[in-house]
This record gives C-alpha cells, structure tokens and sequence, in this order.
C-alpha cells in the first residue's frame, strides 16, 4: 500500500482522480513514510496452509501473543480498519443507495448471498479459479436456514451475472433485494474501461455495505471477494453469526 501511494503509480480504481490511490475512498491508514516503515517495522505474514500458492508462502507467522485469536480474525480486523471509507466516499454512497434502491431494508434475519461469476470461473483469458456452483444450490441453502428461522425471509442478492440475478425471481418464496445495476458478467477491469473506476468502487462498496447487514451468509469459500464480505461481517457484530459457503474444503486452509 505504501509503495502505491509513494510512487508505484495510480491505483487502477482511483486513476484520473485525486489523489490517484485508495485514499481517494478511505481514511489514510498512516501518517508514516515509506522510510519508517522500512526501518522501523517488523512484517508478519500469513501461515502456509495446504493447496498454499507458492508465490504467496515465507517463512513469517503471527507474533505468539497474537495466536489466541487466529490469524482469520486478525486479517478481519486489518481490512476492517483499511476499508474505513472517508467522508465524502460515505456522503456519496448514502446518495447513491437513496437514488438506486430508495427505502431497500433488510430487517434483522436477513440471508446474504453472492454467486461469484465472471473472471473467478473462466469467463475471459485469466482462466478458470472454479466452476460456476448454480444458482439452486445457494438457495437450497437458503432455506435450510429459514428451517432454522422462520423469520429468514429476505435475500440481499449480488453477482456479476445478470442472468442470475433474472434466474432468483424465480423463486417467490423469498424476497430478493439486488442493488439495480448493468450485470454484463465483466472482470474489474472490463468494468473500469466500460464504466470507470468511480463506478466500480460505488457498486462494490454499495453491495459490500449491505451484506454486513444481513445476518446470514452463503457464498463460496474459493472467493476473495467473500472472504472480504465475511471478514467485513464478523467485525460488525455478526461473529456469531451463520455463515455457508457451498464450495471449497476446509483442508484449503482458513479464509
């Protein structure tokens, strides 16, 4: 982060804006140079984990006294405190939801689900990370949970697909809420070309925000993307909370 912000150029979702780097969006997560950092800090880094890319992999682990919590609630709390938007972003993204989905509420019992497509199961050249799991599937998930609270009648739906969007009003025993937006099952960076990068971040930002509200999750645990949404729940007071994913193992390691 700090290489970006002090010369390794524009941030592609910040570029033609400025500054040019996240905190365009977020709160500045630092007042220390890159120079402190390198003399005055001591990175720690994740454990190796089975099915562990090798371009990710060193030799650094949590410092012992921070071990009792797990390094899956550690990175949580990281990303929540990177992921602070500023106020501007806040103010805009309040009057983004007001024009998209004015009065949108989820209530407390509500299921949040993200059925990842695009670029993750081998939409364009960057190859396939998984297969596509169909729509029905996330839903039979869905109503699993509403076996277990009646009250779980509201589904906040995202994806890049369009067609999958189409595909859940299909099912009239729930309410599916969905941010309104052009679905054409892009990569980040197709988007940022069709759309630019403001468009990008305020989508993103949008779906990420209602998710945290939902007290329930499905989604697949071979996505980052989830990841992000379950790291953003469990530090939002959904720790406790139900959580699904309907595909990758856990000898994958901890997400």
């Amino acid at each position: 982060y700090q290489r970006r912000v002090h010369g390794g150029g524009p941030w592609k979702y910040a570029r033609g804006y400025d500054p040019p780097h996240p905190d365009y969006y977020f709160e500045n997560i630092t007042n220390c140079t890159l120079r402190h950092v390198e003399q005055s800090t001591r990175p720690y880094f994740s454990p190796h984990w089975p099915g562990m890319r090798e371009s990710a992999r060193n030799s650094l682990e949590l410092p012992d006294i921070w071990r009792r919590m797990g390094y899956t609630w550690w990175r949580a709390q990281g990303m929540r405190y990177l992921m602070r938007p500023n106020r501007w972003f806040i103010a805009h993204l309040s009057a983004r939801l007001s024009e998209l989905a004015p009065g949108m509420a989820l209530g407390p019992d509500a299921i949040s689900v993200h059925v990842r497509r695009s670029d993750k199961v081998g939409s364009f050249s960057k190859g396939k990370e998984m297969d596509a799991v169909p729509l029905h599937v996330y839903m039979d998930q869905a109503e699993r949970i509403r076996e277990a609270d009646p009250e779980a009648n509201i589904i906040f739906l995202s994806s890049e697909d369009g067609h999958v969007i189409r595909d859940a009003q299909k099912y009239t025993n729930f309410t599916v809420l969905t941010i309104p937006e052009e679905r054409a099952n892009l990569n980040h960076d197709q988007y940022v070309k069709r759309h630019g990068p403001l468009k990008m971040m305020e989508v993103s930002m949008l779906n990420l925000l209602l998710h945290q509200q939902a007290r329930y999750f499905v989604h697949t645990r071979l996505s980052n993307w989830c990841r992000l949404v379950d790291e953003m729940r469990v530090t939002n007071g959904r720790f406790g909370s139900l959580m699904v994913w309907v595909n990758g193992a856990a000898s994958l390691g901890t997400i």
